[in-house]
C-alpha cells in the first residue's frame, strides 16, 4: 500500500515529533508514504497518482481525494496556493465583518472537531462583542483527542492540550499513548459522542 500526497510532513503546526510518530506507524504497518508529490491528473486516469516511474504500472486500486479548494465566497481572502484563509486571534479575516472558522481557517490547530467547535465559539463571541451584546471571556483552549486504529482491535491515542492557553502565546503539549485493545472502549465512547453532536446539529 502506498500513500501519495502533495502535502509536506503531517501536523507540522504541532512540531515534527507527532508527524514523525504517524509516519513511523505507517512504516510499521507496511504503508509507504510519499510526501510532497505532485499529483498528475493524466496519470490518475491510468490508475497511477503521479508520473513517477515507480507508478507507471498503476495499482490494483487507486483512491483519490481531490485537492481542497476554498469556497468561492472566500477565495479572494486566501494567500498563495493554500485554500485556507488567514485570520487573527478572534478568527476575523482582513475583510471587516467576515470571520472564518474550522477547517477553512489558517490556524495553528490540527483539523479536528474540538478546535473547530472552539473556533466557532471564539468567533461568535467576537461578533457579539462588536455588536455590544456580550463580553464573555474566551473559552478554554481546545483539547483535541485523536485515535489511530492499528488493527486487531488495538487503538493508539494522541492527546493535545494547551496548558498555557491557545497559540500564538501558548504552545501545544502532546502525549502519545501506544496502541492497546483497552483503548478501543475509549474510541467507541468518543465516536458515540461525535455522532450525538452531529445528530443534535441536524435537528436544530
Amino acid at each position: 500500500m502506498r500513500l501519495v500526497t502533495p502535502e509536506e510532513p503531517p501536523l507540522a503546526a504541532l512540531g515534527g515529533t507527532l508527524g514523525d510518530i504517524l509516519l513511523a506507524d505507517c512504516e510499521d504497518a507496511g504503508v509507504e508514504v510519499r510526501l510532497g508529490t505532485r499529483i498528475d491528473p493524466g496519470a490518475v486516469a491510468e490508475g497511477a497518482p503521479s508520473g513517477d516511474t515507480t507508478d507507471r504500472d498503476g495499482a490494483d486500486l487507486t483512491v483519490v481525494v481531490p485537492r481542497h479548494r476554498a469556497s468561492p465566497i472566500l477565495v479572494d481572502l486566501t494567500e498563495g496556493d493554500t485554500p485556507l484563509v488567514p485570520i487573527d486571534s478572534r478568527f476575523a479575516t482582513e475583510m471587516r465583518g467576515v470571520f472564518v472558522v474550522g477547517d477553512a481557517a489558517a490556524s495553528p490547530f490540527p483539523r479536528a472537531a474540538d478546535p473547530a467547535a472552539w473556533s466557532g465559539t471564539v468567533a461568535a463571541q467576537a461578533v457579539l462583542s462588536e455588536l455590544g451584546l456580550d463580553h464573555a471571556p474566551i473559552p478554554e483552549a481546545p483539547a483535541p483527542d485523536c485515535f489511530v486504529d492499528h488493527g486487531d482491535g488495538a487503538y493508539g491515542r494522541i492527546r493535545i492540550a494547551y496548558p498555557d492557553g491557545p497559540p500564538p502565546a501558548g504552545r501545544s503539549s502532546i502525549s502519545v499513548h501506544p496502541p492497546t485493545p483497552a483503548q478501543a472502549n475509549d474510541f467507541e465512547a468518543a465516536h458515540r459522542s461525535w455522532l450525538a453532536l452531529r445528530t443534535d446539529a441536524r435537528t436544530r
